[in-house]
């Protein structure tokens, strides 16, 4: 069973119309957030939990997910993640604080962000953070 969000539609509308206002729509609501979401490796301890790196196209990538079941569901999916009492550490960040460690991230060579990876997925590379909120004046 998938887990449905608004982001979905967002994605959707961004990808079939083409239209600059509908991408727009989309980050302004994914930076709108309080909170960005991380799952975090089954073998990680809880004192020394860190949101999920994964390798793309030989590129390292952050997670990020907009809510707790999107992160759940990938989880799920992807599997490596779910503690032996089948639930998923989720680390939650303020957005603000999110940003900042994307940013950290970023020095130490991680390349971008996948935000709701699978079919309701997109992704950009750190350095463009700054460069949408200026576009969308946040």
């Amino acid at each position: 069973m998938s887990a449905t969000s608004p982001f979905d539609q967002l994605v959707t509308n961004a990808r079939t119309s083409g239209k600059e206002a509908d991408l727009d729509a989309l980050y302004g609501a994914f930076f709108a957030l309080e909170d960005w979401n991380f799952i975090v490796s089954q073998n990680s301890s809880l004192e020394e939990a860190k949101p999920f790196i994964g390798v793309v196209d030989e590129k390292p990538w952050l997670f990020v997910f907009t809510d707790g079941l999107k992160a759940t569901e990938y989880a799920r999916t992807a599997g490596g993640f779910l503690e032996k009492d089948g639930h998923t550490v989720i680390l939650r960040l303020a957005s603000e604080n999110a940003t900042h460690l994307a940013n950290q991230l970023y020095q130490h060579g991680v390349y971008g962000i996948r935000v709701n990876d699978g079919a309701n997925g997109w992704y950009f590379d750190i350095p463009a953070l700054d460069s949408i909120r200026k576009h969308l004046n946040l």
